[in-house]
């Protein structure tokens, strides 16, 4: 899939359109997943009257972000509109969070520019967006073409954890190891763990390239396969990189939907899997999907959410 053909398909949805999808809306499987980030990370959900973040994040500009790291900071890579990031640092006083991603719509939480956000909404105080895509962590080269360990934005440097869901499939092969680089290189140095119960560093959520259950027809499997990276490929890259304790788990989730609900999201093309299809060959998958499930009493299918965490620390 091509850069432009992943602008396309990004830039086609708003945060609503996209985040109705099953998912991406709030409930019991965005909760789900939720608590299972958290935990990979062991991150706690704390009580407290401490109003800190109140005042650190406000009035400070996008190239003066020293009070931001009084707090560890997430960074989320990818992360879209920030929901599913405000999730998982929901409640957690001592945690910000950074949201990178080349396709943030004009709804999102705060303005990538890094303008003030609501000064009314704590949690939207918690969250900074930039507008950048994965490849600007590639570390920078000088003029002998040697790797250099040179940051220049606030937002490529000293955060505590990386999070990247949904998100390694739409980079480019031979860009992966120089990302994941660049990545590990901003990592503070703290989080090297020396302690084996220390937590990862960074948590990759992706999908299964081969073994996967939804409704789909033989073509949209087809291409989900040419453009998932498989668990290996990326565990490689990782490593290349100088990741250690590298681990791969699969978290498994039942799922349920209407099928007219379901054929709706294919339509919507929820996935970037059906953007390399025309609205008649999506038609025709649709068909096959419908001819295929077997819906229940309630006119549900169910399937099974098979998601592929992959974890590693500095």
């Amino acid at each position: 899939m091509t850069t432009n053909d992943i602008s396309n398909h990004y830039e086609s949805h708003t945060s609503t359109s996209y985040e109705s999808a099953f998912f991406y809306s709030e409930g019991e499987y965005t909760q789900w997943l939720c608590d299972l980030v958290r935990d990979t990370f062991n991150i706690s959900q704390e009580v407290s009257d401490n109003k800190q973040l109140s005042s650190c994040c406000n009035g400070h500009k996008a190239d003066d972000q020293s009070s931001i790291r009084q707090n560890r900071v997430l960074l989320d890579v990818g992360g879209g509109t920030g929901n599913f990031t405000s999730m998982v640092i929901q409640g957690v006083d001592s945690m910000n969070a950074v949201v990178v991603d080349p396709f943030l719509p004009a709804t999102t939480l705060s303005s990538p520019s890094g303008s003030d956000v609501d000064k009314d909404d704590e949690q939207q105080k918690k969250l900074r967006f930039v507008k950048a895509s994965a490849e600007e962590f590639i570390p920078h080269t000088d003029n002998d073409d040697n790797t250099t360990d040179e940051k220049v934005t606030w937002w490529e440097t000293d955060y505590n954890y990386i999070l990247l869901k949904e998100a390694v499939h739409h980079f480019d092969s031979k860009e992966r190891v120089g990302i994941f680089t660049g990545l590990r290189q901003g990592l503070k140095n703290e989080e090297i763990g020396k302690d084996n119960n220390a937590p990862p560093s960074i948590l990759i959520v992706t999908r299964p390239q081969i073994d996967i259950d939804y409704p789909m027809w033989p073509a949209a499997k087809k291409v989900w396969a040419a453009n998932q990276p498989s668990a290996d490929d990326i565990e490689a890259d990782l490593h290349s990189a100088g990741f250690k304790d590298i681990r791969r788990d699969i978290k498994s989730y039942p799922c349920e939907i209407k099928l007219e609900i379901w054929l709706v999201m294919v339509r919507n093309r929820f996935w970037s899997t059906f953007s390399h299809f025309t609205n008649e060959e999506i038609e025709v998958g649709c068909d096959i999907i419908a001819k295929e499930a077997r819906p229940d009493a309630e006119g549900k299918v169910k399937f099974e959410e098979r998601l592929l965490f992959i974890t590693a620390k500095k």
